[in-house]
Order: structure tokens, then C-alpha cells, then sequence
């Protein structure tokens, strides 16, 4: 029995715990992919819907590049109808192209004059200050129009033709008759540079001159304090003069 007992003391302790460890559960741990889909059926959303189509990529790529001026990008992104159209704009009426158009922001008035319109690119392409893209139709991949619906806060809505070239899709815009002017966004004027008329300076009244001290002839010896004594109002005199 000393011997069994010194045997089994003497077990290495990692045995102890394999063995130990055997005989528990097995656990298996998995990545959790996807969405739950009771989440999806409570929020009325299919797992198709969170799916992006291509067409509202496109217009949300479109989007960025009008808020950063990327002129590169929304040029590549315009279908070649649009692009023709803003090149015979600029060279009728400003002597340049559709590329220059776009980065200085200015498109020719309607009113038949050499007169232009810093235009708001975002509001012209799409609408103001967009912040929802919902796909119209869903094309396949033999279609080569599409329409995308987008919306702003205000509940703006505009229907957007898109069409596909050279494998991408792009925007369909060849009506510049309304352009969307940039708000002003400057600081108000002040007050005087608004026409207020402005107040008249305080000007202070000036001092009557002292008095001038009376000759020592005129002085009333008799009146004087005898010497050791000062005047208060003779200190404050002294006082001003130095």
C-alpha cells in the first residue's frame, strides 16, 4: 500500500490534468458571420438589401467627389453625352471646356448674355445636401440605363437617369437651364458697414483755468498762518504743478 500510495504521489501533474481535462466538455468556438435573421425580419430588412447595389456606389462616389472638387473623378463619372454637352457650353460662351467648367464652377446664364453663375455642383448633379441613396431599379447585367432616387433632410427628392459606358456606370445631366447659385456664406456686416449711423463722439468740456495767484503786495500779511502751519488746498496746488 506505501508503495501504490508513493506511485501515485509521484504522478507527474500534467497527467493529472490531461486526464482531468478529458474528461470535461468540448468546446468548439466559431466566428459569428452575417446577421442574426430575426434582427433582419424585425427591422423589415432582407439579407439582400444590405447588399449595395453598384448603381448607388456609383452616385455616392459621385457625391464625395462634387463635395471635394475632384474634378478628375466627377469628369470620369459624367456619361459622354453630359461631358459633350458641358464642352459646347464652355467653348460657346467662355472659350474653354467642360473640365476648366467644372473646377472654376462657373456655367453660362440662359439669359443669353455673356454672364455666369457660381453654381453649387452638389445641388446642380444631385440636391442639396444629400444624405439618402436608394436604388430605383435594379438592372441587370444587360441593362445599360438605370434610375437612382436621392434624398436630403428637407425631403428634396430627385430621380437620377444613369447610364452604363465603357463597363461603369454614370450620370445622365444635360439640362443646365437651372443653376443652383452657391449660398453666402460670409460673416453679416457690423453694424456702421450695414448703414447704422454711428454715434458722435463725448467730447469732454475742458477745465476753467485756475486762477491766477495774487501779487505778494496784495497779500493780506496779517491773514497768514504763522510759519510751521501748511494749507491743504496750497499742498493739492503744489501737488498739480509738479
Amino acid at each position: 500500500m506505501v508503495r501504490t500510495y508513493q506511485s501515485v504521489r509521484l504522478l507527474p501533474v500534467s497527467l493529472l490534468l490531461m486526464s482531468f481535462i478529458g474528461c470535461g466538455p468540448t468546446f468548439i468556438h466559431e466566428p459569428l458571420t452575417g446577421e442574426d435573421p430575426a434582427v433582419l425580419a424585425l427591422l423589415g430588412v432582407s439579407a439582400a438589401d444590405l447588399k449595395k447595389p453598384e448603381t448607388v456606389a456609383t452616385v455616392e462616389k459621385l457625391h464625395r467627389a462634387l463635395q471635394t472638387r475632384q474634378t478628375s473623378v466627377i469628369w470620369m463619372l459624367l456619361s459622354k453625352e453630359t461631358r459633350d454637352t458641358l464642352d459646347a457650353l464652355a467653348s460657346k460662351h467662355l472659350q474653354s471646356n467642360g473640365r476648366a467648367m467644372l473646377t472654376d464652377r462657373r456655367f453660362p446664364t440662359s439669359d443669353g448674355a455673356k454672364n455666369t453663375r457660381l453654381t453649387n455642383l452638389v445641388a446642380l448633379y444631385l440636391v442639396p445636401r444629400p444624405i439618402r441613396f436608394h436604388a430605383v431599379t435594379n438592372p441587370s447585367a444587360s441593362d445599360t440605363t438605370a434610375v437612382v432616387q436621392v434624398t436630403n433632410r428637407k425631403g428634396q427628392k430627385r430621380q437620377l437617369d444613369l447610364r452604363r459606358e465603357r463597363g461603369q456606370w454614370t450620370l445622365h445631366h444635360t439640362d443646365y437651364s437651372y443653376l443652383p447659385v452657391i449660398p453666402d456664406i460670409l460673416p453679416s456686416k457690423l453694424p456702421h458697414e450695414r448703414g447704422t449711423p454711428q454715434k458722435k463722439p463725448v467730447t469732454s468740456t475742458p477745465d476753467e483755468p485756475a486762477e491766477a495767484p495774487a501779487p505778494e503786495s496784495e497779500i493780506d500779511t496779517e491773514d497768514q498762518e504763522p510759519s510751521g502751519s501748511t494749507d491743504d488746498s496750497q499742498e493739492k496746488s503744489d501737488d498739480l504743478d509738479f
